[in-house]
């Protein structure tokens, strides 16, 4: 009997653990409440250093889970959550100020009653969120995907969870335990984190591990002894737990490149990137994102923002087939990237967990063999004796064009970036025929435009008409002061008029008209002669002129 009633308290309690804090839930309905920030006590001011974040914040696709434990002893079997909440401050302070990080290290932690405490800050495009814990929504409290500071290397992509207490030699209860599954449950159903399967990772200084499980304990990527060997045994438990309450995976993934050389854990150089994998139940299509995960080889400061990261909706894909083929033109050299493909069914609902696969690329040789779109609308038009104007609608192409060739009468005569040429210095009354192409940065060359035919325009020997408006033809008698005015016309334009009178140049114009106003009270009386002379683009000269008397 009394047996009995040990079994029926244990189990309460472990039911009723973790029941702190503000309530996430995933997208199949795992649930964990979390101790945000605020409640726990965290002193903001941490974090930031001559008025910006000290650490900022990064966001990565959660591929890893990671177990730690604090490695504090005091913490071991500790119920108090005033004196849990106390300790996280504390290694808040250490982790932030004493080792200079800026912040906390773990995404998460659980105590010894199973409740979880939000660990590094996330919170998106608010630095600091000022606000009061009854303010909070689910989504600004332990935020996924923010990179934290929990293991050396392997930070981009994981979310580490700390058990807190030392686990060397003593047992973790099974309400933190159970705390540790809930939180771990809820972030491998949220990121579809296959917890049975594994995946080569790539560390921030370039190297490879290769085939690293997708939940393990922090000793598992390190040399430590952490999460404790106590609390390291109960992994694979920890593993089989959260897998109960997971959607099935994806099978017969395939990532290949080239000559059908595998894409995991290689480094890509040229040729196109082939995902294919079975089809799954149910599903009627399938989401799917490449993720360049930020961070120079040797340098973890880079950080990537959350609409960079691969979990927004608006940076996925969907495709109703089984495969997909990325040519390694879109990619950047020597980057770290990762393939994300997950099944939905007729709802638009996610099925299954998410596969993946993180690959690296060298520096991309772009082999082009495509050449641009073919020019359109393409017209020649003369525009005098000596030039006709060419125009055309741009070309396109996958890698980019160039410029265009330009064809007279079957040779090449120029080459342009633009999408109109001048030809000029051509013979009169002359038919020419034209054609344009595109090429590319790879010199591939597009076919030929439709022709086009223009003739040149005949030589002008036509002078220009001339017209002297003032004074008019009734106004032979003049004095004092008289305006006088002309014009001048030809096809060819007008590019000078002068006016000469009794032979003296008195006024000029570059245009198609022209005005003085002669002074005639310093000149003698009778006849004077007015001239006015226009010369237009040919070089050929009009003139009109008239005869005035001074009377006055």
């Amino acid at each position: 009997m009394s047996k009995k009633i040990t079994q029926e308290i244990d189990f309460f309690s472990v039911s009723n653990a973790g029941n702190e804090g503000v309530l996430k839930t995933s997208p199949n309905g795992q649930e964990v409440n979390v101790i945000s920030r605020e409640d726990w006590g965290a002193d903001e001011s941490y974090r930031f250093k001559d008025g910006k974040e000290d650490w900022p914040r990064s966001y990565h696709g959660t591929r890893k889970l990671v177990i730690h434990h604090t490695a504090v002893k005091k913490s071991n079997g500790e119920t108090n959550i005033e004196k849990n909440k106390a300790e996280v401050r504390a290694i808040y302070y250490y982790h932030a100020v004493t080792q200079g990080w800026g912040d906390i290290g773990y995404n998460a932690l659980v105590d010894a009653s199973g409740n979880v405490y939000e660990g590094r800050y996330g919170t998106h495009d608010i630095p600091n969120r000022k606000i009061d814990d009854k303010s909070l929504t689910a989504d600004e409290v332990m935020v996924l995907d923010t990179e934290a500071g929990h293991t050396s290397g392997y930070n981009s992509g994981s979310f580490g969870v700390a058990a807190m207490g030392d686990f060397t030699s003593f047992n973790p209860p099974v309400t933190q335990i159970l705390g540790l599954e809930k939180v771990l449950t809820y972030v491998a159903d949220s990121r579809g984190v296959n917890v049975q399967g594994s995946s080569d990772f790539r560390r921030y200084n370039g190297t490879w591990h290769f085939d690293l499980n997708n939940l393990i304990g922090h000793r598992n990527a390190t040399a430590t002894a952490c999460p404790g060997t106590n609390l390291y045994s109960q992994i694979q438990a920890i593993k089989n737990y959260v897998d109960s309450f997971l959607p099935k995976n994806i099978s017969g993934f395939d990532a290949k490149y080239l000559n059908d050389s595998d894409i995991e854990g290689t480094k890509i150089e040229s040729g196109s990137l082939n995902f294919d994998w079975d089809k799954f139940q149910d599903a009627t299509q399938y989401e799917y994102r490449l993720e360049k995960v930020f961070g120079t080889i040797g340098d973890a400061s880079d950080s990537e923002t959350w609409g960079m990261a691969w979990f927004p909706l608006e940076n996925f894909s969907v495709t109703s087939e089984r495969a997909v083929k990325i040519d390694s033109s879109e990619l950047q050299s020597d980057s770290n990237y990762v393939f994300y493909v997950r099944a939905l069914d007729t709802k638009n609902k996610i099925i299954s967990t998410t596969k993946h696969v993180n690959f690296e690329t060298g520096e991309i040789i772009i082999i082009d063999n495509e050449s641009p779109t073919v020019p359109s609308v393409f017209s020649a038009s003369a525009v005098s004796e000596s030039q006709i104007n060419l125009s055309w609608k741009a070309s396109s192409d996958n890698i980019g064009v160039a410029g265009y060739k330009i064809y007279r009468d079957d040779s090449v005569i120029a080459t342009t970036e633009s999408t109109s040429y001048e030809d000029k210095n051509l013979s009169a009354s002359t038919p020419y025929t034209y054609s344009v192409s595109a090429f590319d940065t790879s010199g591939n060359e597009s076919a030929f435009s439709d022709s086009s035919s223009a003739t040149t325009k005949d030589v002008d020997k036509s002078p220009p008409v001339v017209t002297i408006i003032q004074p008019s033809d009734s106004d032979y008698e003049v004095s004092g002061s008289v305006s006088i005015s002309a014009k001048a016309e030809d096809e060819s334009g007008i590019v000078s008029m002068n006016l000469k009178i009794d032979g003296i140049l008195k006024a000029t114009s570059v245009s198609g008209g022209l005005s003085y106003i002669w002074n005639t009270r310093k000149i003698s009386f009778g006849e004077h002669t007015i001239l006015v002379e226009a010369k237009d683009g040919a070089g050929n000269i009009g003139t009109s002129g008239k005869t005035v008397k001074k009377v006055k």
